[in-house]
C-alpha cells in the first residue's frame, strides 16, 4: 500500500493511501469525485508525493501517523479514528459549547 500526500509548495493539502498511485492521481484530478479533495480550489496547483510504501495490514496506522504528523488542510476526517475517539471528541465539544453540558457517563 502507498501512503501519499497532495502538496502545493510547502502546503500539505491531503494525506491518503492507495494501491495504485497513478489511478488515484487521476481520481483526485477529476472534479466529479466526492472526496474531500474536490474542495481544493482549482487555482491551487498540486503534486502527489509518495510518503512511504507499507504492508496492507500496516496501512491504517501509517496513514494515521502521516495525517497527525503533517496536519493536512483538506482531509475531512482523521483516518482510522476509533468510535471511542470520536465519542470523546464529541463529548468535549458538547461540554465546551453548551451552557448546561450533559453529564459524562
Amino acid at each position: 500500500m502507498i501512503i501519499y500526500a497532495l502538496t502545493s509548495g510547502a502546503l500539505i493539502l491531503y494525506v491518503g493511501k492507495t494501491a495504485n498511485l497513478t489511478k488515484r492521481r487521476r481520481e483526485h484530478r477529476c472534479k466529479k469525485n466526492h472526496t474531500s479533495t474536490a474542495k481544493i480550489p482549482d487555482y491551487i496547483d498540486w503534486d502527489i508525493v509518495e510518503l512511504e510504501t507499507c504492508a496492507d495490514a500496516d496501512s491504517p496506522s501509517r496513514e494515521r501517523h502521516w495525517y497527525e504528523t503533517l496536519k493536512p488542510l483538506y482531509n475531512e476526517r482523521c483516518p482510522n479514528r476509533s468510535k471511542k475517539e470520536y465519542d470523546a471528541i464529541y463529548r468535549q465539544r458538547i461540554r465546551t459549547s453548551s451552557p448546561n453540558p450533559p453529564p459524562l457517563m
